[in-house]
């Protein structure tokens, strides 16, 4: 028996199960005439309104009279399935593809693309433009042509922002900090930015601040929409030499 003729068989069965399951769970006839109702209400108010907006329904000919167009019964029928695979496959697709902000743990919040918005947000605008001291070795060392003694420190008192022009700050660019970086980033040396320091004397609460941020920017932009100002637009530029003392 050919394969197509095998299905037409299976499809028969099918409505008999349908037809079984009506009888036995009520609820299931029940919800089918809720869907049917619902889908005959908003065709209806679809067909009643006087809208210039071009939908599927404005493609749809239901008069009877036109040969070439679909009867009001064929577009009622087309809709019910309509309103089912266009909506709830979509909403069950997200249902799979998103979490609730329970899930939103130290390990789910370890995403490259979040992790290039806080670096990027480090390298613009650090929450510690103070200068991190350099201790020389016993024997001394040269530092910029400089020699420098023993137990001497040097500090980095400098606006990159402003003197660096070979390397302007502006514009945004997320795509530094991605494995996949863009080809004018190639050369970049990703490690130079170190906003809570490196090495023996880091931040003890470091690796605590990242997940922190990453756990609040995550939550934020999970429960809120947001959309920046229009008097902030260009807010980032006017912070360039401005240093703020907490305390």
């Amino acid at each position: 028996m050919l394969g197509w003729i095998r299905l037409g068989f299976k499809y028969s069965a099918i409505g008999a199960v349908f037809s079984i399951l009506q009888t036995l769970v009520p609820s299931f006839a029940q919800k089918r005439k809720q869907h049917m109702k619902f889908t005959k209400e908003r065709l209806q108010k679809r067909l009643d309104s006087d809208t210039d907006r071009k939908d599927i329904i404005a493609y749809v000919h239901c008069d009877n009279d036109e040969k070439d167009g679909l009867s009001y019964e064929e577009v009622l029928g087309n809709s019910r399935i309509l309103l089912t695979a266009g909506s709830e496959t979509t909403a069950t697709h997200l249902s799979g593809a998103t979490w609730t902000a329970d899930e939103i743990t130290l390990r789910s919040v370890n995403m490259p693309g979040l992790d290039a918005v806080i670096q990027e947000s480090f390298r613009l605008y650090p929450s510690v433009p103070a200068a991190l001291p350099r201790i020389t070795d016993p024997e001394g060392a040269v530092i910029h042509r400089r020699e420098f003694r023993s137990r001497q420190g040097a500090l980095d008192l400098i606006t990159f922002y402003k003197y660096f022009q070979a390397y302007p700050a502006l514009p945004i660019a997320l795509g530094r900090w991605l494995l996949n970086a863009p080809q004018k980033f190639k050369n970049n040396n990703k490690e130079a930015l170190q906003p809570i320091h490196l090495g023996p004397r880091v931040c003890l609460g470091k690796s605590l601040a990242y997940f922190e941020i990453r756990s609040i920017l995550t939550r934020m932009l999970w429960n809120f929409d947001m959309q920046l100002e229009d008097e902030s637009q260009h807010w980032l530029v006017g912070q360039a030499e401005r240093v703020y003392v907490v305390g």
